[in-house]
Order: C-alpha cells, then structure tokens, then sequence
C-alpha cells in the first residue's frame, strides 16, 4: 500500500486527503481540539450544543484554500452536526464530493522542403501531421454519517463512511509523415505511428463502526467499539504502439519496410475485508481533557494479476540479388499470478490539555502506530518467439525459409512486505489576547519518528530452460536448449528512518455565539504583516453555531 496514516479514531477507516476533517484550532497546536474534532467522538458529541454547519467556507477539503488568492481545490463541502433530533439522539453527517476533467486535443502540420540540387525549384517535400489527444477524469466522493443514542447508562453509535476515489486518463498519439518527389509526382506514405494508452486506478470502500461508550467510569467515558469495511484497490493499465515505415519512401517496384507493433498490460482488481476493534477513554473536566485511545485491526483479499507485454514486427528489405526478402516476430512476455494480500495494524496513544488559566490552554500527547502489509504472488512467468524468414527466391525446399519457436517458463512464488512503525510527540498553546476573550492566538510543534522496512522475496520453484526449434523448408529441424540458464532467487530487505517536527501556528477570532473563524499559516514566507502577497494567503474556516 503507497499510504499509510495514523488513525486514531475508535473504529479504523481509511481517509484519503479530500476531506481533512480537522479544526484549524488543531491544526495550530496539534493537540487542542474543537467541535469538528469532537464530532467523531461520540464520547464528546454530547458535549456540543446546537447546530454546527460546515460549508466550502471551513476550508474542509485540503485545508489549503486561500478565500483572498481565489485558491480552491474545487471540492463541494457540507457537514453539519445536529442538536438532538430525538429525545438523547445526535447526528453528523459530512460530504464531500470533486471532479476533475481536462481534455488536451493538439493537431499540428508542418511541410519540409528541399532543393537537393540547388537550382532554385524543390525536390522534395516531407508532410508531418501530429495528433495529440489526452482525456483525464478524477473524480473523489466521501460521506460520514454517526448516529448516537444516549440510552441513560452510556451512548451507543452507528458510523458509516463511503470513500471513492477513482482516476481514468487515456491519452492518443498518432504522427503521419507523407513523402513528395515533386518532380516525379511521386508520393509515398514513409511513416505512421499511433499510440493508445488507458489508466484506470481507483479505491472505493465502504466501511461500518458500532461504538458502545460506557458512562463515567472514575470519571471517564469508555468506549469500546467494531468496524468492518470493504474496499477494493483498481489497477488497470493497458495500451499498444503502431509504427509502420518505409525506408525508400514508396519506390512502386524495389522497397523496404519494416511495421512495429507493441501491446501491454497491466491489471489487477484486489478486493480488500477490513476489521478493526479499539477502546476509547475520554475525560473532561472544566476544560481540562484526557484522552486514551488504542486499538488493533486486520484486512484480507486475494484476485487474480495480469501483465502482458507482446512485441509483433514485420520486415521487408530487397537484397543484392533483387529479392525481397520478408522476416517476422512475434514474441511476448506474460505475467499471471494469484494474489493475496494481508494487513494489520496497532494504534495506542493519549493526549492531556489542561486550561492553565482563563486565558491559556496547554496540552500534549503521545501516539504511536505500527503497520505491515504483505502481498504473496503465486505466479507463472512464460516468454515465447514466433519467427518466420523467407528470402524471396521462391525456391519451395530452401534450407534458407524456416520459422521457428523458442519457450521458456517460470513458477515462481513472491512476496513484498511493508512495515511502518510512527511515534507523534505534539504540544500546542492556546493564549487569549483579549479582553473579552474572542480572540487567540496558536502554536504548535510536533515531532515524529518513523521507522520504515520493505522486505522482498522472489523463490523460483520450477522452470524450464530456453528451448528454440527451428524448422526448416527443406525438412530439416534443428533444437537448440540453454542448458546453462540459471534463474536465482533472492531477499532484499530496506530499512530506514527519519526524524521531523513541524510547527504551525493560527489565529482564532469569535466574535458571537454563532460564529468562529480560524486561520492558519497566515504569513506568506519572506512578507510583511502588511504586504497584500500577505493578505491575499490568509487561509481561514468558518464554522456556523446555531444554538
């Protein structure tokens, strides 16, 4: 898997980057946070009162958008967190929804022409005509929907999350060249090639958590809660090349050419069954919050995995004593495997923020992740040459024609693991630099160590050597086989680690009971407080409070 993310929610589901459902407040200070936070906790969710509406105005999709620049990464956006809609009833729901299409068409004509002889008239005209025509589409969707039920002694709650993510581009390349002997009027076509190619890639999931939280136990909330989900990670990648030339540019009796044509593919479709199961414990008291929060969960598929790389070609050459001679291959290299893939992760971690004073809040925490992935192949790899040579003499037993084939075959058994292993130390304040207390100001730091390893197993299990039978026209038949072809098997394993801390700082201003608005990163890099460069990067959240 290319992502790994560190999920710190009771039941483990995948996020991908179109919603970054984080407040500014935590985003400043890594460890303070505020309702949108709180939402997805149904140890907290109870604790906010009334509405709480999210637009495209609360920056939810990437986080980056700039209001003042007009910088948008074009995500339609709408959450909302309601009161109770029920006696001890709650619900969250968030959307986010984005698509993005280009389509580039390009056609050019260009005409070379030549006076070879210098006598002031052309010789010779080359027409080049090009094609280019590409068609991207990506498009991403993601709801979360909670349902939570205080039933008097603790809270049980229902979440769903549907995430797709899919991206298609297909891309068309074709070059003409036309070849004018003006004197003459001849004209020849002397080379075309085309080239198609589709990508497919996606990940769609759906993805299922009960939660039932126990109420007060020495103060705490306690969760305990499940989650499944099912997902499924799309590969496709297929495409061919067209190449046709002649190398004597028409000539109607004597002529040599050569047509190329290559195809491939690449496809695997690995349906994925997730389980995760976590314990959640939260306090609150008079804004001092402690949090604990672990869990472990695990995920299984199996499909099938196809590659295909095929290589046709075709020549035809006139030789010394007039004849043409005609010479073809047509080779390819094919991959097929079952898959299997497994995963399984551990989470455990806490944070405590206490409210030093009316005006200053401090917290901190520690969180750790460990995961590992691994996917087995159990495959066959085959190569296999067709050829054909007929030297043009027309002689029907002629030792020189002759086709032959050569084979070769592998089976094999892979196996390419991936472990991470992630500790967060964040730390943030919050001082209100107000006397009425509407408006703060944020910082944060956080520190992270990675530690990271790929293991890759490749084991040989039977083959069989290059075997290459030629049969020629006057009955002949000649075998040749490699007997000194080795294939090895071999382990590599990587290793390595890193080190960072990142610092952020925000603003946050709440002028009424129905309104707060947040901003991060407000100073654009080498500016003044007052440049307009400085303005115009101002990336704000505002959140709607109906109460």
């Amino acid at each position: 898997m290319k992502k790994y993310l560190m999920l710190l929610m009771l039941v483990s589901l995948v996020a991908f980057g179109q919603l970054n459902l984080q407040s500014f407040r935590r985003q400043a200070t890594y460890v303070i946070y505020d309702d949108l936070d709180n939402a997805l906790m149904p140890e907290a969710l109870f604790g906010i009162d009334g509405w709480r509406i999210y637009t495209n105005l609360s920056n939810l999709s990437s986080g980056t958008e700039q209001l003042m620049n007009n910088t948008s990464d074009n995500t339609y956006v709408f959450g909302v967190v309601t009161p109770e809609i029920a006696p001890g009833m709650k619900m969250v729901l968030v959307y986010g929804n984005t698509k993005d299409e280009s389509d580039l068409f390009n056609s050019n004509e260009t005409n070379d022409f030549q006076d070879i002889d210098h006598d002031g008239t052309f010789d010779f005209r080359n027409r080049v005509y090009e094609l280019n025509d590409t068609n991207t589409v990506t498009k991403e969707n993601r709801t979360i929907f909670m349902l939570s039920k205080d039933i008097g002694g603790g809270i049980v709650s229902f979440e769903y999350q549907r995430t797709s993510l899919l991206d298609y581009s297909e891309s068309k390349d074709s070059t003409k060249v036309e070849y004018y002997n003006l004197p003459a009027g001849d004209q020849s076509m002397d080379s075309v090639y085309w080239e198609t190619e589709a990508d497919d890639w996606g990940y769609p999931s759906n993805n299922f958590g009960l939660t039932y939280t126990m109420k007060d136990l020495n103060g705490y909330n306690v969760g305990i809660g499940a989650g499944i989900g099912f997902e499924k990670y799309i590969n496709s990648e297929v495409g061919d090349k067209y190449h046709f030339y002649d190398a004597q540019y028409g000539n109607p009796t004597l002529y040599d050419n050569r047509m190329d044509t290559f195809q491939y593919r690449d496809e695997s479709d690995i349906p994925v069954f997730n389980i995760g199961l976590g314990v959640h414990a939260y306090k609150e008291d008079n804004g001092d919050v402690t949090e604990y929060t672990g869990g472990f969960g695990f995920g299984t598929g199996s499909a099938d995995y196809d590659n295909l790389d095929r290589h046709w070609y075709r020549t035809q050459q006139t030789n010394g004593s007039g004849n043409v001679e005609v010479h073809s291959l047509d080779s390819y290299v094919s991959d097929t495997a079952a898959i299997s893939y497994k995963n399984y992760y551990l989470y455990a971690g806490g944070r405590w923020v206490r409210k030093l004073n009316d005006n200053l809040y401090f917290g901190m925490g520690l969180n750790t992740f460990y995961s590992s992935s691994s996917y087995g192949y159990s495959g066959a790899w085959v190569s296999r040459k067709y050829e054909t040579f007929d030297d043009g003499d027309n002689e029907v037993n002629d030792h020189d024609d002759y086709t032959s084939q050569t084979t070769s075959w592998t089976e094999y058994t892979r196996e390419d693991v991936y472990r991470n292993f992630v500790i967060f130390a964040p730390v943030g304040v919050e001082l209100a630099i107000t006397k009425n207390k509407n408006w703060f100001i944020r910082f944060g730091a956080e520190a992270m160590k990675s530690f990271h390893t790929s293991v890759h197993k490749y084991n040989p299990s039977d083959y069989q050597y290059p075997i290459t039978i030629v049969q020629r026209n006057d009955g002949t038949v000649d075998t040749t086989i490699v007997d000194d072809y080795t294939i090895n098997g071999y382990r590599n394993t990587d290793h390595s680690g890193n080190t960072t801390t990142s610092f952020a700082y925000g603003l946050g201003w709440h002028p009424n009971e129905n309104i707060s608005i947040d901003f991060i990163y407000m100073f654009a890099p080498g500016g003044s407080i007052l440049d307009l460069a400085t303005i115009r990067a101002l990336r704000l959240s505002a959140t709607i409070k109906i109460k």
